[in-house]
């Protein structure tokens, strides 16, 4: 097993034959996040993973036909992996939505 080196939460889904990743820092699983008409809840099901190694979160990211990352850590895990990517904030926490078409 790899050395863990980041604290990031990862949780697996299949939606409609496909795999859906949702990956958040440790430290903000559990809270919520508002900002105008932006919200994130990270006290919900779908996020409600377990701390996982860098290698099987980046391939659970390659292998996804979409996902989400928030948290610092997460979020620049995936933009080593898709650097285009737009990074967004909620109350200065970032996130990025993944679609892969």
């Amino acid at each position: 097993m790899a050395k863990l080196t980041m604290s990031i939460v990862l949780k697996k889904h299949i939606r409609n034959n496909e795999l859906v990743f949702a990956i958040c820092d440790s430290d903000l699983k559990g809270k919520s996040f508002e900002e105008g008409n932006l919200s994130l809840n990270l006290d919900c099901n779908f996020y409600d993973g377990s701390l996982s190694d860098i290698e099987d979160i980046k391939k659970a990211i390659l292998d996804s036909k979409s996902g989400v990352a928030v948290g610092e850590s997460s979020v620049s895990l995936v933009k080593d992996l898709f650097p285009d990517i737009e990074i967004r904030f909620v109350n200065n926490v970032p996130f990025v939505n993944i679609f892969k078409f």
